[in-house]
């Protein structure tokens, strides 16, 4: 090991040596003290390996035994410094490669976050990444265990943390406390309407008292299911002299959150402007192109002159990338855009055609306000025009809904259960 180590630092000849009798040479060397090896005969002549030191002291003996030696291969350290030295920028790409490579396996690139069943795992890397623990953190500077143990601090619901550094990836290995922490108590919660001139029509009570009937006309805030919990002062038994029946429960139990759906009608009025002129872009024919290129965000027009931003359209646009290498690809790309020239012509539209188009918007307008499911529009729209000008047509619509009004909110203020319940109502519980 140690004498082919030797041999390549002070480097090696591979030679041929060819004569009659190529076996003299051989012994001649030999007898000098010369360090040759590797030998092998060929067709007329004899193949072996020698110190490059070694190598001027062959040409006596070569007059001796009228032989000659020919180079076929130079090895070892001083030939290959010789190149090196030709290639100064290949040697300094290759010390800036080991560096860049140095530099980025002393960071962490990645954060993964295992064994969270209920917790998001974002959560879990938004606390790491306060502590220091990020996407290109020095890993050197981390410390595992006293990140496990401020994670556990700082994150009630991880019982227990461990962190592992794996490369350019940090392993944060999490289990979950198991132990169940109730909500807090909301008090009363009633059901409230969240629409305005609403019609009652249907009401399913699951758990509260009931404070609104079918038909009765409601306005935005008002109290459909109230969530106090009533009962009976009395057993409920019907006397002769009674005429409200059955009775009012009248007797407050506790809060309670309301529950049920409360179906309304309830009625929208908007008014919109529609144009009774369309501009219609009609193409002449002319085109220009440009030839730009993109590097970055950063835009350079190569071919073309500027286009006007009035009377000119994009017509179509191609663009040509550049082959990538994995998952990266290069910053720059070609853009061939053409630009077409177009004359704006104004079209009049017919007054039901602009009324028609009015009540769609109208109806897109109000579907994405409902509630999916159980909102829905009833009967035809009642459309009225109000104004009339030579641009445009102003247009008020009416429109009735079928949907679901009510939307939980807590009790303000007072006792919950005490407030005087509705006479009118029914035990609904």
């Amino acid at each position: 090991m140690f004498l082919g180590l030797w041999r390549y630092l002070s480097g090696t000849l591979e030679i041929a040596i060819e004569g009659a009798q190529p076996e003299t040479l051989v012994n001649l060397a030999v007898a000098e003290g010369l360090d040759l090896w590797h030998l092998r005969r060929r067709p007329g002549q004899v193949w072996g390996r020698i110190r490059a030191s070694h190598f001027r002291h062959l040409r006596p003996l070569c007059r001796q035994a009228r032989c000659r030696v020919r180079i076929r291969g130079r090895r070892g350290w001083p030939f290959l410094q010789r190149r090196i030295r030709r290639r100064p920028y290949l040697v300094g790409g290759c010390l800036l490669s080991a560096l860049a490579l140095a530099w980025a396996l002393g960071h962490i690139w990645e954060v993964e976050v295992r064994g969270t069943a209920l917790m998001d795992p974002r959560a879990v890397q938004a606390e790491l990444y306060h502590l220091g623990l990020r996407p290109g953190a020095w890993r050197f500077r981390l410390r595992p265990a006293e990140l496990e143990r401020r994670l556990t601090e700082r994150v009630p619901e991880v019982g227990w943390a461990s962190v592992r550094l794996e490369g350019v990836r940090a392993v944060v290995q999490v289990l979950e406390r198991t132990a169940y922490r109730p909500p807090p108590d909301p008090g009363r919660v009633d059901l409230v309407s969240d629409r305005d001139s609403c019609v009652v029509e249907t009401v399913v009570v699951f758990q509260g008292q009931r404070r609104v009937q079918e038909g009765e006309a409601v306005r935005l805030g008002q109290v459909l299911i109230e969530g106090g919990l009533y009962g009976f002062t009395s057993p409920p038994i019907r006397l002769p002299y009674v005429q409200e029946w059955p009775p009012t429960p009248d007797k407050p139990l506790g809060p309670r959150v309301a529950r049920g759906q409360v179906v309304a009608r309830c009625s929208y009025e908007g008014y919109l402007e529609v144009p009774l002129v369309r501009e219609e872009p009609v193409p002449t024919g002319r085109r220009r192109w440009q030839l730009g290129l993109r590097w970055g965000s950063r835009d350079i027009l190569l071919l073309g002159g500027p286009v006007p931003a009035a009377g000119y359209r994009e017509a179509s646009r191609r663009t040509a990338g550049f082959a990538g290498w994995r998952n990266w690809l290069p910053p720059v790309e070609l853009d061939m855009v053409a630009y077409e020239e177009v004359r704006v012509h104004r079209v009049p539209v017919p007054e039901a055609e602009a009324v028609q188009a009015a009540v769609r918007e109208y109806l897109a307008r109000l579907t994405w306000q409902l509630q999916p499911g159980t909102g829905q529009v009833v009967g035809p729209p009642a459309v009225a025009v109000s104004t009339r000008t030579p641009e445009y047509l102003g247009v008020r619509i009416r429109l009735e809904t079928r949907e679901a009004i009510g939307r939980p909110q807590p009790a303000a203020t007072g006792t919950p259960g005490t407030e005087e319940p509705n006479v009118g109502g029914h035990p609904d519980i």
